[in-house]
């Protein structure tokens, strides 16, 4: 079976699989008992699910830019005579974008890197009858009825109700515009992995 040691060896690579180009597809499938990642190609029976943990991904980006303007200056037109009316002003304007959704860390056996299923980037046509107007509420099934379906499944969702810090991730721009970006995806990706690697340790 899957080793505490086999996941904590993948600590370091830290590689989650995730759809970057477009939406992610997946589907239930009652008849084959899998879940099926179709724009991977990817088929994992439910009695393969070794672990679901369900965390809350945070996101933000702040940016910076300084503009520059010429405005009147009666004070330097008088001590200049006139020959200079207005004078160059800078102008720092910031602006914040914040982002949180729910995530899904798929661990699969045997041991292997989690699929990561992402609640803005699902296409939810896969719940059939069962899919409804909201996005929230499909990620919510869907997550409901993978517990259901691998019942042996190890299940974890403290990242969602305690979680992890976000810390910076990128920086870009240059003297006159800058943007900071803010994640905590590393740190649930390492949480999920050790709450995984405490639970095969029965520490949990």
């Amino acid at each position: 079976g899957i080793q505490a040691t086999d996941v904590l060896m993948r600590l370091a690579a830290r590689r989650i699989v995730e759809w970057h180009n477009g939406a992610q597809s997946a589907y239930l499938s009652a008849r084959f008992e899998a879940l099926t990642l179709a724009d991977i190609a990817v088929e994992i029976p439910y009695r393969n699910i070794a672990a679901l943990v369900l965390a809350t991904s945070s996101r933000e980006q702040i940016g910076k830019s300084v503009t520059k303007q010429r405005k009147l200056s009666l004070t330097r037109a008088a001590v200049t005579g006139g020959l200079a009316l207005t004078k160059k002003v800078k102008k720092e304007v910031r602006h914040r974008q914040e982002m949180r959704e729910r995530v899904l860390y798929l661990f699969r056996l045997p041991p292997s890197s989690p699929y990561l299923l992402v609640e803005s980037r699902l296409r939810y046509a896969g719940l059939g009858e069962l899919m409804v107007s909201t996005r929230a509420e499909n990620f919510v099934s869907l997550v409901n009825i993978l517990r259901a379906r691998a019942p042996g499944a190890f299940f974890d969702d403290r990242l969602v109700t305690a979680p992890r810090k976000r810390g910076l991730v990128a920086i870009s721009g240059g003297m006159e515009s800058t943007m900071e970006s803010y994640s905590n995806t590393p740190e649930n990706d390492l949480a999920a992995y050790l709450l995984l690697a405490a639970h095969l340790q029965k520490q949990l």
